[in-house]
């Protein structure tokens, strides 16, 4: 209520005249002080300090729109508490924040904060002038916005509701940057043109040379009443000591005539420049003298103050100019301006021919959505319905947004992005009126493409649903799906999807009328890998040859089209310290020319880039304890997963460590739920179950094989049994020849007596027969040069076969039971 009363009480000053800066309110509410001829408020310049955001007492949504000050310097300066303030940069930009005081705030000094540093272009440690407001402060009758291209799809009339409600009461000023989220966005626009009740029209300086007629004679008229009323105020200066008792608190000292020659200068050039009613008026003269005769203390702080004194004179406002604030009846202009920026460029410039390694589904998805964006009269003759959309899920990093751009680069259709998580918001029906209204841009708009990025994170499962509100983007989402070609614009509207857990989608996108289409995208074989390679290769300088770049695409099994990017930057950079470390002294102009790729810089790289399609497979070696959960159904969901990951980057082994605690036989587990038995069940079905097991090789180990359930072990799960026995006299030999590569061996060590003395032993205690004899030769002698005889003569008295005669006689007795193929 006290914000309305003020913007009456604004207004009927307006109406009756009273825009003169001793009579001019804020809306604040709080009367402005009185300003006269000989009463101005001195500037104060003052240096830049970090805010100190742990002020309680301030929320920190209003702390981007406050300045802190102490209290002693708001004294100084006439700064009244919760009053705007005018912030002027040494380059001219200028701000209108709130005082804040701040106890125990340094002195000299004003806290701003990041945000505010950046609006007015200074850094901590910089000078800056604060000045109060003391003109008139208007509401604002319209006001222009730039609006970049990259945001054309917004609606204005919801984005202006939005600044109106969040900025309310904000004094704004030519070339500012407002601030806003809109439905998670965040939006940074520029303020061009302001217009006020009173009819006057602020602009930027460099448009002054826009054709407004009212607006320029209204400008003009301005600029003539503020140079005479300034060359009135400069015929009336006297560079004598004021005598004013006000300032007797902060006596002025006498300074030479060159100073006062110096801004004598300086004044006489603002009485001649015709700025844009903006010329200093009293205060501003005031206080040139006050601080012209301050300024024998330093350098410094002189050449700062000339700098404001300049930035004065080339159109920047003074603190006494009538001011414009927001509010909710301001009239709101877009203007849209287009940003050829190299990042967009780069974003929206992918075609087909850019995309190595998905031949095949590049040839399905333009047969789905090429045929009915550019030929929707074939589709309707013969009353096919054309398909509203496509779903393309895989691994991360193999292309799926890639595609997307490319397909709307080459249709020449209305491109409409959603990342799933940028829409999302708390507040209630927020995230289904941004789907509605991106749905409605994209059908005015049409032939448009609406691609979902990260679609999983849009529309889960309603089952599993956290809260309310992702069930009901799910409902809004498959409302709006079935709403395409209502409105006439059937076939001319595709929804694209992209997603790399299509499993967490909810089941009834996944139906024809909706997502038509699901295209995986795989992880490549060695041939896209090949393709990819040769795609990323056009344009950068290397020396492989086709057999080298053969080779390398072997090798990099798992690897997806990020990860063969990656590894290209990767080598580049191999490339350029090598470059660098044989000529350090080169001018960048010829290291560009010497610095070529070699399969040598791709075989470094790859020890830094891993394949992330392997990395949970390659790395996390499944051991059957391992997939044990004791959750209901997590160890069945777990097996699943390994075989799922298995097929995506076939060819590939699935090695089993200790199969026997994993798959034993069903009816023997104790536990409570038959966890057991399930895992098995779930194993067997992805062996041999209906979906086929293609190049995925299972590779198991155990030491215990009569308790393996019968049904695993089988021709067409298990096919082949191996018996591992202990190893011979041949074996023992090759085991003790590589060790012997890494220990300094006397010559006394026989090593055919070492063979007849393991006869029992299996491989990892021989290791642990030479490991022994060295701890022992180096606790006989710390500097000892080799082991002898005697050394591994105590080591087997230590180290004895483990393996038991029994145990021994069971594995012979079960090879000859079931038949196994020995090594």
């Amino acid at each position: 209520m006290s914000s309305k009363k003020n913007r009456k009480r604004l207004n009927r000053s307006a109406e009756n005249g009273l825009t003169s800066p001793s009579s001019a309110s804020s809306p604040s509410g709080l009367s402005a002080p009185s300003v006269g001829p000989g009463t101005a408020a001195a500037a104060g310049i003052l240096v830049v300090t970090h805010f100190l955001e742990n002020d309680d007492k301030v929320p920190k949504t209003f702390q981007n729109s406050l300045v802190q000050l102490g209290l002693n310097t708001m004294k100084s300066a006439n700064i009244c508490i919760g009053r705007p303030v005018l912030l002027t940069s040494l380059d001219g930009k200028q701000e209108v924040y709130t005082a804040w005081p701040v106890a125990g705030f340094p002195g000299g000094k004003v806290g701003l904060s990041e945000m505010a540093q950046n609006n007015v272009g200074v850094r901590v440690g910089d000078a800056i002038e604060v000045q109060p407001l003391l003109g008139a402060v208007l509401q604002a009758e319209e006001m222009d916005l730039a609006l970049s291209d990259k945001n054309v799809d917004i609606n204005e009339e919801q984005l202006t509701g939005c600044l109106l409600r969040k900025l309310d009461g904000k004094i704004v000023l030519p070339g500012n940057f407002l601030y806003c989220t809109f439905y998670g966005r965040p939006y940074k626009l520029q303020v061009l043109r302001v217009k006020g009740t009173d009819g006057m029209i602020l602009r930027r300086p460099q448009d002054d040379s826009d054709t407004d007629a009212p607006g320029m004679a209204c400008e003009r008229s301005s600029r003539e009443t503020s140079t005479l009323d300034v060359s009135l105020q400069l015929s009336q200066l006297d560079l004598e000591e004021p005598q004013d008792p006000t300032s007797s608190s902060t006596p002025c000292k006498p300074v030479d005539n060159r100073m006062i020659n110096k801004a004598s200068d300086i004044l006489s050039d603002v009485t001649q420049s015709p700025a844009d009613s903006s010329g200093l008026g009293v205060g501003e003269v005031t206080g040139l003298k006050c601080s012209f005769e301050s300024a024998r203390g330093g350098n410094e702080h002189l050449v700062n103050e000339e700098r404001l004194l300049k930035s004065a004179c080339v159109g920047t406002k003074c603190n006494t100019d009538i001011f414009y604030y927001i509010s909710s009846t301001t009239r709101v202009n877009f203007t849209k301006i287009c940003t050829n920026s190299k990042e967009q460029d780069n974003q929206f410039k992918v075609t087909y021919d850019m995309i190595g390694g998905l031949s095949s589904q590049l040839k399905a998805i333009r047969e789905i959505i090429e045929l009915p964006l550019k030929q929707p009269e074939l589709f309707k003759s013969y009353g096919i319905p054309p398909p509203r959309g496509v779903l393309l899920y895989g691994p991360p990093g193999t292309g799926k947004t890639m595609i997307a751009r490319a397909v709307a680069n080459e249709v020449g259709a209305y491109v409409s992005v959603i990342n799933g998580p940028e829409i999302i918001s708390k507040f209630y029906g927020e995230t289904e009126a941004r789907l509605r209204q991106i749905f409605a841009e994209a059908a005015l708009r049409h032939p448009s493409i609406i691609f979902i990025d990260e679609l999983d994170a849009l529309c889960p499962k309603r089952e599993g649903a956290q809260n309310e509100v992702e069930k009901r983007v799910v409902a809004s989402l498959l409302t709006l799906m079935d709403g395409i070609g209502s409105e006439g614009s059937e076939g001319q509207v595709l929804v694209l999807g992209a997603t790399n857990r299509p499993h967490a989608l909810d089941a009834a996108l996944r139906r024809p009328g909706r997502f038509d289409k699901e295209i995986e995208i795989g992880v490549p074989n060695a041939a896209d890998r090949l393709d990819i390679l040769q795609k990323l290769l056009q344009r950068v300088p290397h020396m492989l040859t086709e057999a080298e770049l053969l080779q390398l695409a072997n090798n990099a099994h798992g690897y997806v089209g990020a990860d063969l990017k990656a590894l290209c930057n990767e080598a580049g950079l191999y490339a350029l310290r090598r470059v660098l470390k044989k000529q350090p002294n080169l001018s960048d102009s010829k290291i560009a020319g010497l610095v070529k790729i070699t399969l040598n810089d791709f075989l470094q790289g790859m020890n830094d880039i891993r394949p992330s399609a392997m990395r949970e497979v390659a790395i996390d070696v499944p051991n059957g304890p391992e997939l044990m959960n004791k959750y209901v159904g997590e160890s069945e969901r777990a097996v699943r997963e390994i075989f799922r990951k298995a097929r995506a980057v076939a060819p590939s082994i699935i090695f089993f460590d200790e199969l026997d605690a994993l798959a034993v036989e069903r009816g023997s587990s104790s536990g409570a739920g038959n966890v057991s038995d399930r895992v098995l069940a779930q194993l067997l079905t992805e062996m041999d179950g209906i979906e086929q097991l293609k190049d995925v090789t299972i590779l198991a180990a155990t030491n215990r094989p009569d308790r393996i359930d019968k049904a695993l072990m089988r021709p067409g799960r298990i096919d082949r049994i191996i018996y591992v026995p202990l190893p011979d006299a041949a074996t023992r030999r090759e085991i003790f020849n590589l060790q012997f590569h890494s220990m300094p061996i006397s010559n006394d060590v026989d090593l055919d007596e070492l063979i007849l003395q393991t006869d029992t032993y299996s491989g990892a205690e021989i290791i642990a027969v030479c490991r022994e004899a060295a701890l022992l030769a180096l606790e006989e002698d710390i500097q000892a040069n080799c082991i002898m005889r005697r050394h591994f003569t105590q080591a087997l008295s230590t180290v004895t076969p483990r393996i038991p005669k029994s145990l021994r006689r069971f594995y012979e007795e079960y090879q000859e039971k079931s038949g196994l193929h020995t090594l």
